[in-house]
């Protein structure tokens, strides 16, 4: 990770809640985004990550705190509006239109730009960040690999022109030899200047990212790293596990660090214990 930057703040959300009736999925979240930076923000299953993009993009509307874009308020205002300005979300698991072509992919995240003659060389960047899509532009995105449904619901973010492009859990269900495709993708989008804001399960690759790191438990941030700093080894722990720590934190964390979900395994007594899962997944459908 990077240090701070004195760029001006480009999406600024202040006391952020998200509520699905009784259940309260994100609790009063505040962060800055600057300007040509990427942010990360990591977790496990049922954190609240997916409701914080959904409310900052416009997908659900808060129930308390506020939202604003390059100092404009947008808080409540709907999706597509927020696209026009430049707020666009890459959805976690992609959401592709699957009988469609993958070019009619592409040009569907250009949709609410209307006949812009800037459409079809936008198509020619995408197709040159991710050459496979233009390779495989007349094939049925139901048909494409993992990651290339990946780097093709990239590629329609990126056909909205965005000023922030959000992207949800990229890493998600992808061999590493393509989660290393996706990131050289980000990366140089992170070169070209794009604003990123990435939520992430693998913390390697968002560490590699970003230039700030938040970290989300139950619907808050609990701890922060930028600047180069480390991040808190007791709070991540916590953060994935949804307990304390243990007396082998450190190699449960190296093994995060590596790529691994926190979620899998707890090194205790020299013994590998697994950890259940189904509790995490519940709390994830009810925070969404």
């Amino acid at each position: 990770m990077k240090g701070p930057s004195d760029r001006p703040v480009l999406v600024q959300v202040d006391g952020l809640a998200v509520s699905y009736g009784a259940v309260r999925a994100v609790r009063g979240v505040s962060l800055a985004l600057h300007r040509d930076e990427c942010l990360g923000v990591v977790g496990a299953n049922g954190a609240g990550k997916t409701s914080l993009l959904a409310a900052i993009t416009g997908l659900v509307r808060p129930a308390a705190g506020s939202v604003s874009l390059d100092d404009e308020p947008i808080t409540g205002s709907k999706a597509e509006a927020n696209v026009r300005r430049g707020l666009v979300l890459v959805p976690e698991r992609r959401q592709l239109f699957a009988s469609m072509s993958v070019r009619d992919n592409l040009l569907l995240g250009s949709y609410v730009l209307g006949r812009d003659r800037r459409v079809l060389e936008q198509l020619e960047r995408v197709e040159a960040l991710f050459p496979i899509l233009a390779e495989r532009r007349d094939q049925r995105a139901g048909t494409l690999s993992g990651g290339e449904q990946q780097m093709l619901a990239i590629g329609r973010g990126l056909m909205s022109f965005p000023r922030v492009l959000m992207v949800d859990e990229p890493s998600l269900g992808l061999a590493p030899v393509v989660v290393d495709a996706v990131a050289d993708a980000l990366h140089e989008l992170r070169r070209q200047g794009l604003t990123l804001l990435i939520v992430e399960q693998n913390v390697r690759l968002a560490m590699a990212l970003a230039d700030h790191l938040l970290v989300m438990e139950q619907g808050v941030i609990v701890h922060e790293a930028g600047a180069g700093a480390s991040l808190d080894q007791e709070a991540l722990l916590a953060a994935y596990l949804g307990g304390p720590g243990t007396d082998r934190v450190e190699g449960v964390v190296e093994r995060v660090s590596e790529g691994s979900s926190a979620e899998g395994c707890v090194e205790e007594g020299g013994t590998s214990r697994s950890v259940l899962r189904s509790g995490a997944k519940e709390q994830e459908r009810e925070s969404r």
